[in-house]
C-alpha cells in the first residue's frame, strides 16, 4: 500500500507541478512505526518529516544510519531547540525571531549552519504560528542576525476548513511573496523552498508553485 501510494504522489506531480524535477516529497511520519518508515525509505522516500522532538529521537535512535534527510515541520518550543539542532537537518517551522535567535545559538554552539523555512501565516489563522505577510521583509532582513541559520525558504500550513478555490488563494499570495523576496537577494541568502501542501491540499498546493509538500496520511492510509 506505502508503495502504491508514493507511486501515485509521485505520478500527481508530474501532472500538476509546473515544474516537478523541483519537487520535495516530504513524508510526516509523526505517529507512525519505524517498520512503516523504513518501507517508505525503501519505496523511495528521501525526506521525513516530524514535529516531536522527544518521539524523534526514540524513532531516529532505531531507524539506524538509514540515508534519509529529517525535518522538523512543527511548532517548535524554545526549551527543545538544542536536541532539534542536533536530530534535525532542517527546520522548516522557524515562526518567531525569538525561535531564530535561540536556534542560531544552538546551531553556533554545534559548529553547524542551519538550514531553515520561515513559517507564514499568510491566512492569518490565529490559530496558527508564523510571520505575516507584511513582516516578512523586515524578519529577513534580520537574517544577518543569525549567521548561523541558512534560511532557504518558507513554509505555510493551509486552513483546514477553507475550499480548494480559497487555499489556492493563498498558496498564491505565498508564492508572489516567495517570488518576491527572492528577487530581493536578502543578504546573499538563496530561497529555494516553498514548502506548502498536506494530504488534503497538495494539488492546489504544487499547480502554485510547491516545492515541498508534506504528506502524511497520502502515504501512510
Amino acid at each position: 500500500m506505502i508503495e502504491k501510494n508514493i507511486r501515485k504522489i509521485l505520478d500527481t506531480i508530474q501532472i500538476h507541478s509546473p515544474y516537478p524535477e523541483k519537487v520535495t516529497l516530504v513524508a510526516v511520519t509523526k505517529n507512525r512505526s519505524v517498520s512503516e518508515i523504513r518501507e517508505a525509505i525503501r519505496c523511495g522516500v528521501k525526506v521525513i518529516g516530524e514535529n516531536r522532538v522527544q518521539e524523534s529521537e526514540e524513532k531516529f535512535a532505531l531507524l539506524g544510519a538509514l540515508s534519509v534527510q529529517k525535518h522538523f515541520i512543527g511548532h517548535l518550543q524554545t526549551n527543545k531547540v538544542n536536541k532539534a539542532v542536533e536530530l534535525f537537518d532542517m527546520i522548516e517551522s522557524v515562526d518567531s525571531e525569538r525561535l531564530a535567535g535561540a536556534l542560531n545559538v544552538a546551531a553556533k554552539a554545534t559548529g553547524k549552519v542551519l538550514p531553515v523555512l520561515i513559517q507564514v501565516n499568510i491566512a492569518r489563522d490565529p490559530r496558527k504560528f508564523g510571520i505575516f505577510e507584511e513582516n516578512m521583509e523586515d524578519f529577513l532582513k534580520k537574517a544577518l542576525l543569525w549567521p548561523h541559520l541558512k534560511i532557504q525558504g518558507f513554509m505555510t500550513i493551509g486552513r483546514l476548513e477553507a475550499d480548494e478555490a480559497e487555499q489556492k488563494k493563498y498558496f498564491q499570495a505565498l508564492h508572489s511573496l516567495f517570488e518576491q523576496m527572492r528577487t530581493a537577494k536578502f543578504s546573499g541568502m538563496d530561497l529555494q523552498y516553498l514548502s506548502m501542501g498536506m494530504s488534503g491540499d497538495f494539488i492546489p498546493a504544487l499547480e502554485c508553485g510547491a516545492t515541498m509538500i508534506r504528506i502524511g496520511s497520502g502515504i501512510f492510509d
